[in-house]
């Protein structure tokens, strides 16, 4: 599995919680959470290119092969500049349909789901310990008062996800699902059959997308935004306001 990106609330690496995070992972920040042109870039060239290297050599494939890449129509994945780095990091991507990432897209099999039930399982975990623990120290029913605000949950939420994800990566069995619910395991397995009428994954955007098309992002990149193509992204300047958490 790729390391994978959590995007949380916020302009500064401030709003990021204070959680050592294993090596590989990528902690951005984005306005609304969301992923952005900016995030896009900062996952391709700290996750898809680091793999993409690592896997060239240990294949014994020229640094020149090209890397295949398949991810969701949305807008932040279409903009010139993140095509732009795909094209420098020689990976090409393809695009799931809209309204086929729920059958195409590998990640939503089984991936979101596990990582969710992971991470409210620990949450029930968290929540049923905290209440017996202040019941135990003799504090009434009625008083019984666990720590829900921001600050709290946000580094708690973070190693749920870390345990979660780690835990996916022990299951072999789980990983190959993934790849035979979209019918893409026999491609790997080079045992593929065509199959008439059947929603194929595109090279380029159809014009059915259902996310709105943008060219860039000026309030996070500069001018020189190509200068900095090899660092794969530019740096914000932006202070600091409310925090919020998501995982993307």
């Amino acid at each position: 599995m790729l390391d994978p990106q959590l995007i949380y609330h916020g302009t500064t690496t401030q709003c990021h919680p204070d959680v050592s995070f294993p090596d590989g992972y990528v902690i951005s920040h984005s306005k609304n959470h969301w992923s952005t042109e900016l995030t896009c870039m900062e996952v391709i060239d700290k996750s898809f290119h680091p793999y993409c290297v690592q896997t060239r050599q240990r294949e014994g494939l020229s640094p020149e092969q090209w890397a295949l890449l398949l991810w969701d129509a949305f807008r932040s994945h279409l903009t010139k500049a993140v095509r732009d780095l795909l094209k420098a990091r020689r990976i090409q991507p393809a695009y799931v349909p809209p309204n086929y990432t729920h059958s195409l897209s590998p990640p939503d099999q089984f991936v979101q789901k596990e990582l969710k039930e992971g991470n409210a399982h620990q949450f029930q975990v968290w929540y049923g310990e905290e209440i017996n623990r202040q019941c135990e120290n003799g504090t009434p029913e009625d008083e019984v008062w666990v720590d829900f605000s921001l600050s709290n949950m946000k580094g708690l939420h973070a190693m749920w996800t870390i345990n979660s994800y780690e835990a996916m990566r022990s299951r072999p069995e789980l990983l190959q699902r993934v790849w035979e619910h979209p019918g893409l395991w026999s491609i790997l397995q080079g045992t593929f059959q065509p199959t008439m009428n059947v929603p194929r994954a595109y090279e380029e955007p159809a014009s059915d997308n259902d996310e709105e098309l943008y060219p860039s992002e000026s309030e996070y990149t500069t001018d020189d935004s190509e200068a900095n193509m090899e660092g794969g992204y530019s740096e914000e300047s932006e202070e600091e306001n409310t925090p919020d958490v998501c995982c993307s």
